[in-house]
């Protein structure tokens, strides 16, 4: 007899198995059967672009079934803030045309499964403005897949085209909407991925401790709702719109906040969602694209304008389309799966378990649901299913937490009657900077308190600034900072008498920083010309934009700093360069104000005395920056253009006092209404003893209203 048995093939063929999935699972993977299936795409990343045309690029493996059309405005342009990359399609809609589509046809016939992704961004002018992605199984009518929201810097969306449009005769269309001001839509990285086949391909699930965690809205205070119009955040009301309010808001976007989430860091989230209750019935189409803060963890809401919509939002979006209708009171709802957005969050290097969620919402139509207010136990809940990996090691709660100390203040109501519209001309600018703190390198780090000139290498030339730090200063405390900028032929230690802004009781909290403009020649004025001043402008060298990031950075690597409120102010040619820094360093201001600014604050080879203005578009700003200018009601320059320009850039819909603020002649305060963040317009005239009676000057309310304004934002 043998001494070995023969071993039958099936036990063979059974033991290979096993040890295939013990081998899968040892990896930290648990699979399922898998089976073949082939993946296809059929995408346009429009990089084959010129300036104005390019409509048959090709960048899948498979090809399109045509070139996409020009029905009404649309381009293929290169726009840095607006394209995700290089170049991308844009549709415009304004009142010829009020319509634009582009459209471009696929065959989809033999696939069994097909998803659409695009990098989005858009500025729409007005609440009638709209944009859409639609799709058509033949040409004859179109399914709306999305009505898409304004969105500033790119947001990549993506959707499940239904088994009904997978034909050979499929149309993917863009269609904009819009008046005066206009819509703008720039639709980047189109790819349609296909599955071709029937069978499963193989997945894999994270291995390791599974976990749960659900999160109820326990205040008034963490869901919100915030006006478009005009930026107001509502904490009271008894329920909450998905979409728009039209009894009462009109058009807003939903804040929700979640506290004490406790998800491990670098947890991989398997599944997410938000559940609402109704609160009122509804069928209307409705269409609610869903955020989460770009945030480590998320500060409560404010009563500041704009508090929601300003957040840094997640590069990631979820759209919850074509809501079905609400017909059942107290019936429960859960949005598709967060489990993206959440998953942004906790991957964050700074997010400790037990720290807040932000989610915001915005959309088209109308679902209502039940707020704290109305019934506490009912309030949105945050749902999060996660696997702790076994690697994973937990984050230790920080020993000390630094406060930032800027409160926001109520922001004042405009007293102004609005005259007519006036329409914007040029591209706006990208997103807003979000509230909320950021803490500098220097928190922790003694420093030196008190006043003096700091000298520093900027761009290869020695500067100096002016800094006072309180003399109650303390390391582990996060301080607001202000940069005020001179006037022609003053410096930065003269700045800090003259702005007056120390004299204030937010001084305590802030620290100040006082730049030297240099001595130069300024061929414009004359060929002699030589005076202490400022490049306000787009010059190839930048260098006074370069000294602003050199001493900003320096100061918040020397003192600890929320980064998140960093201010700029200044007089006369210093006026020009606080609106100039706002305009090319936006990201990384958070509001400004400027005295007797002269209009075109960009160095363009003309000074603004000559009145060229303006030689940069709005695109050339980085984005909307709240901001107040004052003007002289006897002073020769025209400074009321500079408001006029801000105007623009915050995409204000209604001008408050006049269409143009050179044509008011009435002293007082004036806000613009409809803007993205406040731009307010002060004309005066001068009784203060320091400079009486010269209104090229700083106000008399000028300290006071400055930081006040600063603590807003």
């Amino acid at each position: 007899m043998p001494r070995f048995t023969t071993i039958p093939p099936i036990f063979l063929a059974t033991l290979t198995l096993c040890l295939a999935m013990l081998l899968v699972q040892g990896n930290g993977l648990r699979s399922r059967a898998a089976y073949a299936s082939t993946i296809e795409t059929i995408a346009d990343n429009f990089d084959n672009g010129s300036s104005s045309t390019s409509w048959s690029g090709s960048d899948g493996t498979l090809p399109w079934a045509s070139n996409w059309t020009n029905n009404g405005d649309v381009w293929v342009q290169k726009m840095s803030g607006w394209c995700h990359s290089g170049y991308c399609l844009r549709l415009i809609a304004d009142n010829s045309p009020p319509q634009t589509t582009s459209e471009r046809r696929a065959d989809l016939a033999t696939a069994s499964s097909a998803t659409l992704t695009f990098d989005y961004a858009a500025y729409i002018g007005t609440s009638a403005g709209r944009v859409y992605a639609e799709i058509s199984n033949d040409g004859s009518s179109y399914l709306t897949l999305d009505t898409l929201p304004a969105q500033y810097g790119t947001v990549t969306k993506s959707y499940a085209i239904p088994t009904s449009h997978l034909t050979s005769g499929f149309r993917l269309r863009f269609r904009t909407t819009g008046t005066s001001p206009w819509t703008d839509a720039y639709i980047d990285n189109i790819v349609l991925t296909l599955t071709n086949g029937t069978s499963t391909s193989p997945t894999a699930t994270p291995s390791g401790t599974q976990g749960s965690i659900n999160v109820r809205i326990t205040q008034g205070a963490d869901d919100v709702e915030e006006r478009a119009s005009d930026g107001v955040v509502y904490s009271d009301s008894s329920d909450l719109e998905l979409g728009d309010d039209p009894a009462t808001l009109g058009e807003q976007t939903m804040g929700l906040r979640f506290p004490n989430v406790q998800i491990p860091q670098g947890a991989t989230i398997t599944n997410a969602y938000i559940e609402f209750e109704t609160d009122e019935t509804g069928s209307t189409a409705t269409n609610a694209t869903f955020w989460a803060q770009a945030s480590d963890n998320a500060p409560a809401f404010s009563v500041s304008t704009y508090d929601v919509s300003s957040r840094t939002k997640t590069a990631t979006s979820a759209t919850w389309s074509n809501i079905p209708a609400w017909a059942t009171v107290s019936q429960k709802h859960q949005t598709p799966n967060l489990s993206s957005l959440v998953q942004e969050i906790v991957s964050r290097s700074g997010w400790n378990s037990g720290n807040s969620i932000v989610f915001i919402s915005s959309g088209s139509g109308t679902r209502t649901a039940e707020a704290y207010e109305g019934e506490p136990a009912n309030a949105p809940l945050l749902h999060v299913d996660y696997v702790l990996d076994s690697n994973t090691t937990p984050t230790n709660t920080p020993a000390a937490t630094i406060t930032p100390t800027n409160t926001p203040a109520a922001t004042a109501t405009p007293t102004n009657t609005p005259a007519a519209t006036a329409t914007p001309t040029n591209t706006p600018p990208p997103s807003p900077t979000p509230t909320g703190s950021t803490l500098s390198a220097g928190c922790g780090l003694a420093a030196t308190t008190g006043h003096r000139y700091e000298t520093i290498t900027s761009n290869g030339k020695t500067r100096q600034y002016y800094l006072s730090v309180p003399t109650s200063y303390n390391p582990n405390t996060a301080y607001n900072l202000v940069f005020g900028y001179h006037g022609l032929n003053y410096n930065g230690k003269d700045m800090r008498t003259y702005l007056r802004l120390e004299t204030t009781s937010a001084a305590s909290n802030t620290i100040f920083v006082y730049p030297n403009g240099l001595y130069r020649h300024w061929p414009e004025f004359g060929s002699s010309y030589y005076a202490i001043g400022w490049l306000t402008g787009q010059t190839s060298s930048n260098e006074d934009f370069i000294f602003f990031d050199d001493t900003l950075a320096e100061v918040a690597n020397e003192h600890c700093i929320d980064l998140a409120h960093v201010y700029v102010t200044g007089q006369s040619w210093g006026g020009d360069m606080a609106s100039s820094i706002s305009c090319a360093r936006g990201d990384k201001i958070a509001a400004a104000t400027a005295v007797a600014a002269n209009g075109d604050f960009f160095f363009t080879g003309f000074y603004g005395y000559y009145d060229k203005y303006p030689a940069i578009t709005y695109a050339g700003c980085q984005r909307p920056v709240p901001m107040i200018t004052y003007r002289g009601a006897n002073d020769s320059y025209k400074t009321g253009k500079t408001s006029d320009w801000w105007y623009g850039v915050n995409q204000c819909q209604t001008p408050a006092g006049s269409a143009t603020k050179e044509s008011i002649t009435v002293n007082g305060r004036y806000e613009d209404n409809g803007c993205v963040v406040p731009n307010i317009y002060v004309r005066y005239s001068n009784t203060y003893p320091y400079m009486n009676g010269n209104d090229h000057q700083i106000p008399v309310t000028f300290e006071t209203e400055t930081m006040d304004f600063f603590l807003q934002h």
